[in-house]
């Protein structure tokens, strides 16, 4: 705990628990953190007890260090380097200062942009789910070689009550008016660094293109759009089944 405690900011939060009635694990410690760490103020306790609550017994302390506030800041990062880092058959991309992270066993690093799809590089189902992402139009268009052929064009906001959202979980096909569709980034898909964009297409064939789904503003997934048609890209794994 005295290590912990050293490592709080100000305005960080400390929260102790235990998994005992015992009165000297509990509110024994509690008066002990307070007389030892006087920077430390005590914002409450509580039991949970086997009757009222999951488990067999557990008791929670919060403590605030004290100073200033920890409130989120807006941070531009913009100017932040970022990286590409292909691990299995997925592309990565993430900032340059995690790459000393990368000697360690991780499951994953960033977010991953591209995944190896039957015939070739596709959209990853993750990226339909990153924060900001309006923001990675310039990111999408530098793409590894040999990547994807599929423009990310759309957004496609449907409220909960719409029938479409349980049938585009289910994994289904659905129906979508051009007008529905709002403009979203643009990211021209290359084949060996060459873009496929040809001026000669018609108007239907070059508003084809990805869209992003999303119920009500959170992200679903995505989804390619096509002569009114949404063709589902939802992962059949996590598919809503009745």
């Amino acid at each position: 705990l005295d290590h912990a405690i050293g490592m709080l900011r100000e305005g960080g939060l400390l929260a102790y628990s235990t998994c005992t009635f015992s009165e000297e694990e509990n509110e024994g410690m509690r008066n002990r953190i307070l007389e030892k760490h006087p920077e430390l103020s005590f914002l409450g306790d509580k039991h949970l007890y086997f009757h009222n609550s999951v488990g067999e017994g557990q008791y929670f302390a919060l403590f605030r260090k004290e100073g200033r506030d920890l409130r989120k800041e807006d941070v531009d990062t913009s100017k932040l380097s970022m990286l590409w880092e292909k691990k299995a058959k997925k592309y990565f991309y993430y900032p340059s200062s995690l790459k000393v992270f990368l000697s360690l066993p991780l499951l994953r690093i960033g977010i991953a942009v591209l995944e190896e799809g039957k015939k070739g590089w596709e959209w990853s189902h993750s990226l339909s789910h990153a924060i900001d992402l309006p923001k990675w139009g310039e990111a999408l268009t530098k793409l590894p070689e040999k990547s994807v052929e599929t423009k990310l064009l759309y957004r496609l906001s449907l409220a909960k009550e719409d029938r479409r959202v349980e049938a585009y979980l289910n994994g289904q096909e659905i129906a979508v008016e051009k007008e529905e569709l709002r403009d979203f980034l643009i990211a021209d898909r290359k084949v060996n660094g060459k873009s496929e964009r040809s001026d000669k297409k018609s108007d239907k064939e070059s508003d084809k293109g990805l869209a992003l789904c999303a119920c009500d503003g959170l992200a679903l997934g995505f989804g390619y759009y096509r002569n009114g048609r949404l063709r589902n890209l939802y992962p059949k794994g996590i598919r809503f089944k009745k």
